[in-house]
């Protein structure tokens, strides 16, 4: 409880000590350019690619982890269950994926 009141001290009086204040209206930010909206849109693929990456590699542990916690004859039973799943997940989730990227793109 002390230290609670201490934090709530803290940020009423924080705020008066260094004097400034918020600018609630300040001009917007310019607009990025298309060399950085290029080199923002390279990295978010990229960051996602190897979150997409360890999710898989995760699945690999658990797919261990279970095998490992079920008897012996139903070992391939589990590993067969435990890559499906993601395969039927990938498969159905791909499709929305690339129509929502491809949403109002025309062959030309």
């Amino acid at each position: 409880m002390l230290g609670l009141l201490a934090v709530l001290v803290v940020m009423v009086t924080l705020p008066g000590l260094l004097g400034t204040t918020a600018h609630a209206a300040a001009a917007a930010p310019p607009k990025p350019t298309d060399l950085e909206t290029s080199m923002m849109n390279s990295i978010n693929t990229a960051w996602t690619l190897v979150a997409a990456f360890l999710v898989f590699g995760m699945q690999a542990g658990f797919v261990m982890l279970e095998a490992g916690f079920a008897r012996k004859r139903e070992t391939v039973n589990v590993l067969m269950e435990c890559m499906l799943i993601p395969a039927f997940a990938v498969s159905y989730f791909m499709p929305l994926v690339m129509h929502s990227c491809l949403d109002g793109v025309t062959a030309s």
